[in-house]
């Protein structure tokens, strides 16, 4: 994978008012990863389906393949909602420095 460097110039040029934007968006979408993954406020979510998942007596041809991806996909969501929260820090970093 290719790094781009950013020149003197690029960085004075960058339009900085777009990061409230994108601060305010990546706010949203942690708080809908965090939900779910976690359940906070109820629902189905993530956490409720790898417990049901691991609790299950499941049988049958699919039942290793099926408990298999639903513990994994709640995983899954647990890591993206923890990466939307570090991109959300460092999009407030980048704010408040600007």
């Amino acid at each position: 994978m290719a790094t781009e460097t950013m020149t003197a110039q690029e960085l004075t040029d960058l339009r900085l008012g777009t990061l409230d934007t994108a601060v305010t968006d990546w706010e949203t979408m942690s708080k809908r990863l965090k939900t779910l993954s976690t359940g906070e406020g109820g629902g189905v979510n993530a956490k409720r389906l790898q417990t049901e998942a691991n609790a299950a007596d499941w049988d049958g041809v699919n039942a290793t393949v099926t408990k298999s991806f639903v513990t994994k996909t709640a995983v899954e969501f647990q890591d993206v909602a923890g990466q939307a929260t570090s991109v959300l820090g460092i999009l407030r970093d980048a704010v408040g420095s600007s």
